[in-house]
């Protein structure tokens, strides 16, 4: 039976939430709510597998997202609820699903990079995605914690405080690689009435200065923690410590758990958010005018890259960095660089060198002079996505 892979219709509305059931064991009365008020509920961004005379038996969802990799925001599609029906796992359904969505999201829907949460890294990674950003999984027992008298102005959050936090959490991850700029959308879906979810401000001299998102269960689930300042951040911190219950966790960077004064000593990063190049063309795009404009017009150079990509053929023409603009190459060009889409995705978010990946045998190229300029193009930058953007 050939399959059909393409947008979900309108008709098929109640399919798709069935498959999603079905896949992950769910209530369908339960999750129906949830499923049309979802403020990114659209059927153009919700890919099916249909086979004929059966209907639908896997289905994704593809969630916009405006992402933070230095100074540039980069259109992303996120790619959530990967499902199959029971009857039909483990027949390679879901990864044709993935494998005829992608050249699509460039092509109908205009995102050049695509994320996902894995539950299986070597899934994906066989289809061109590669871990991208990291976390540090920070716990203590709130008993443990140090009290602050700033604790006493840290109050519920009303829904007058949403603007405030909003621009709070704009100021605050203006420089942070992996920081989804917030529409409203996103803040309507950070807003939305989950069981358990407590939000709570810091409030300094009439004004907001901090606030603190967690899901209350057998454990203490931080899901977003900011504070503008030194009192912000010890009020939050003093809040925690009040807290009844056996354990607090908190996945975030170990950026923020030293600003909150919180010991992440021999902790280490484990992988989170994996990236791919959708368009490679588009995604070196985005970024040049922020990353490689600068840095090769100070060089006077040219960079070449020459990229191997089975799912989505365009990416493997050479494409030629320029200090004015991205173009078209030549695989006969002086400086070059050469490996697979998986290893340009960690590149492009700042989570790994081309020096390192060129040690590990994951890319070549022309010169070890290339080489360097290809460091200061592609520099480190510690991203961190907050657990509260990965859903």
């Amino acid at each position: 039976m050939m399959p059909e892979i393409r947008a979900a219709r309108p008709e098929e509305a109640e399919a798709v939430l069935e498959t999603l059931c079905a896949a992950f064991d769910l209530n369908s009365a339960a999750a129906r709510p949830i499923f049309y008020a979802d403020p990114y509920y659209d059927l153009s961004h919700k890919r099916v597998l249909a086979l004929p005379d059966v209907g639908i038996v896997s289905c994704l969802t593809i969630v916009p997202t405006l992402l933070r990799i230095g100074g540039a925001a980069v259109p992303v599609a996120g790619v959530a609820g990967v499902a199959t029906r029971p009857a039909f796992q483990h027949q390679g359904f879901a990864g044709s699903l993935l494998a005829a969505t992608l050249p699509a999201l460039w092509d109908e829907l205009g995102y050049p990079l695509s994320s996902l949460h894995p539950v299986s890294a070597p899934f994906y990674r066989r289809l061109g995605w590669e871990t991208a950003s990291s976390i540090l999984s920070w716990s203590a027992v709130p008993s443990s914690l140090l009290q602050y008298a700033e604790a006493d102005c840290v109050r519920p959050a009303t829904s007058g405080d949403w603007p405030v936090m909003a621009a709070l959490h704009t100021e605050l991850t203006r420089t942070g690689t992996g920081t989804c700029l917030r529409d409203s959308r996103r803040w309507a879906l950070v807003q939305m009435n989950v069981p358990g979810r407590e939000i709570y401000v810091y409030e300094e001299m009439g004004g907001i200065a901090g606030y603190v998102l967690w899901e209350r269960g057998e454990t203490l689930e931080i899901l977003e923690m900011l504070g503008q300042t030194p009192s912000a951040r010890r009020g939050l911190a003093g809040f925690l410590a009040r807290q009844p219950g056996p354990l607090v966790h908190w996945p975030s960077s170990p950026a923020l758990l030293a600003a909150f004064g919180f010991s992440s000593v021999n902790k280490q990063p484990e992988p989170d958010i994996m990236l791919r190049p959708v368009s490679l063309e588009a995604s070196l795009e985005a970024l040049h005018s922020a990353h490689f404009g600068p840095v090769l017009g100070e060089k006077s150079h040219s960079l070449t890259f020459c990229v191997s990509d089975a799912l989505c053929p365009e990416n493997a023409r050479p494409l030629r960095l320029t200090p004015i603009a991205v173009e078209v190459g030549s695989a006969s060009d002086r400086h070059w660089l050469r490996t697979d889409i998986q290893t340009l995705g960690p590149l492009l978010m700042g989570y790994s060198l081309p020096s390192d990946a060129h040690r590990q045998g994951l890319l070549t190229t022309d010169s070890p002079e290339t080489l360097a300029l290809a460091d200061q193009l592609f520099p480190l930058r510690s991203p961190y996505i907050t657990p509260l953007d990965q859903s």
